[in-house]
């Protein structure tokens, strides 16, 4: 009967089976013989194939959602955009709805969880690169940004050697600047961030906030804690290194694949050990999104005039967020 139904939500189906639930556990208490009706074996193939549509779109529904995304903060405060609070809304939704569900089966609703997680990492993950490589563009827009940066660094480098300058510091624009084409002779409004880098920053801490708030509706909060304790004490650059590296190399292989090697291992697993390993993948791929970043501010930081100016209100990896937090 179900078998039409499947593959999307209808709301009708879902009422029906509210509604048998109901009847049986009347049925259990009222009467002697007739247990009700057997909703596990009725449902179950509905229920996965809904949930198989929902990971099956999870990559689409975060390209609609960018396309969508306007890149403009929230509010003056809240200085994320609207796809961070967006992307997970709907797993809280789902979520709820499976955890009201009161499964039987707990083997089988295990399961429907599993598929679930995965739904999550799907969406998170394509987020996340689709994020880094919007951070990226910006660095590649105009062309000869990190010659510059190498001969900007040459230039500190001969200042403390007491060495003449070999050449003046350049006078071209940041592929971060909101402005492109204006100049200034001062070099914190010269290397000032653009509010788009600062919003996609912004987007990864949020997401991973939400992600945290998801395991607490999921009662896994002590298991997300460790697991992000975890991911912060093991992962392979961490806050520290970031900013004690005189360079940084954007595609860092070493992150890629920890992170590529952590999802495709936990998600064998359980549905617990899925989300934590989700916290783990949320913090690398946050570490990951700001090494370009990095690399800027790093090197401009050789510079002692203008780099007061340039670091106003900017505040990367939060100590008690432990994510990118970035303040125009």
């Amino acid at each position: 009967m179900l078998e039409h139904f499947q593959g999307s939500f209808n709301e009708k189906v879902i009422s029906l089976y509210f509604k048998l639930k109901e009847f049986n556990s009347w049925c259990t208490e009222n009467s002697g013989d007739f247990k009700g009706f057997d909703l596990t074996n009725t449902w179950a193939p509905y229920i996965t194939s809904w949930l198989a549509e929902v990971r099956a779109n999870s990559t689409a529904n975060v390209e609609l959602l960018l396309e969508q995304e306007t890149w403009q903060p929230t509010s003056s405060l809240e200085l994320h955009s609207v796809s961070s609070t967006r992307l997970l809304s709907r797993y809280f939704e789902l979520y709820s709805f499976l955890d009201k569900l009161e499964w039987e089966d707990r083997e089988q609703y295990a399961h429907f969880v599993r598929v679930f997680a995965e739904s999550v990492a799907v969406t998170l993950r394509e987020y996340c690169v689709q994020s880094s490589r919007l951070l990226r563009s910006l660095h590649e827009k105009r062309s000869g940004l990190l010659d510059s940066l190498q001969r900007t660094r040459g230039h500190s480098a001969s200042m403390v050697a007491g060495e003449t300058p070999r050449s003046p510091i350049p006078n071209t624009q940041s592929l971060l600047m909101d402005s492109p084409g204006m100049e200034s002779d001062d070099q914190g409004d010269f290397y000032r961030v653009s509010q788009k880098a600062c919003v996609l920053l912004n987007n990864i801490e949020m997401v991973r906030q939400k992600m945290q708030q998801l395991c607490s509706a999921m009662h896994i909060d002590q298991a997300f804690t460790q697991a992000a304790e975890q991911a912060m004490a093991n992962s392979v650059l961490s806050a520290q290194r970031i900013a004690s590296m005189p360079y940084m190399d954007n595609e860092d292989s070493n992150i890629s694949g920890a992170v590529a090697e952590g999802v495709s291992l936990e998600m064998q697993n359980t549905a617990s050990i899925v989300f934590n390993s989700l916290a783990s993948m949320s913090n690398a791929l946050a570490i990951k999104l700001c090494a370009p970043l990095y690399e800027i501010l790093v090197s401009i930081a050789a510079m002692p005039s203008g780099f007061n100016k340039f670091i106003h209100g900017i505040s990367f990896f939060d100590k008690k967020s432990n994510g990118p937090r970035c303040v125009l």
